[in-house]
């Protein structure tokens, strides 16, 4: 099995808005509210809340996030919170960020003055986007390098290849 540190990944994706100065973060998943528990994504993103002395706000978690359309809508629900909605926006995919910064394009809202937002993947569509969006870069030609290793190793009758050290990375782009 190979993973990243996703609960380091959204840490410091976290950490990273908290020490621009922004304190009413939302987390917007793929997930159902019912996983968030068990989710290392959360719980990077709560203790990197709490290393900054601020609860989470159970408001400002959008479970269920999926799509471009998704993010559309998320950034409804958002504005509905009124003065009391978010500054900034965890994003776990670009996807999701991208449909929430193209509905901000639409409504005037400017990014990252009003709202930031940090997406999760880094795929192409992130470094295309205007402003481009800040993401957190998961190695992914390096996973499947080390997926399809093994499988290479037992054809030729190689020895198994060590485990890589997989990081991501935080892409500073316009967005955050």
């Amino acid at each position: 099995l190979i993973r990243i540190d996703e609960k380091k990944a959204t840490y410091e994706a976290t950490y990273y808005l908290l020490a621009k100065g922004y304190r009413k973060i939302a987390y917007v998943t793929g997930n159902r509210a019912s996983l968030m528990a068990v989710d290392p994504r959360f719980k990077g993103y709560v203790e990197a809340l709490k290393a900054f002395d601020i609860n989470p706000n159970p408001d400002y978690v959008f479970p269920r996030r999926l799509t471009i359309s998704d993010g559309k809508s998320t950034l409804t629900d958002v504005l509905a919170l009124g003065e009391a909605r978010p500054d900034a926006l965890l994003v776990i995919s670009d996807e999701v960020a991208s449909g929430i910064l193209s509905q901000c394009h639409l409504l005037n809202i400017k990014v990252p003055e009003t709202l930031a937002i940090i997406g999760f993947d880094d795929q192409p569509i992130a470094e295309a986007l205007y402003p481009g969006l800040t993401t957190v870069r998961q190695p992914i030609k390096e996973m499947g390098a080390y997926v399809a290793a093994p499988i290479i190793a037992n054809i030729e009758g190689r020895e198994q290849p060590e485990k890589p050290e997989l990081n991501t990375k935080l892409i500073i782009r316009g967005t955050a």
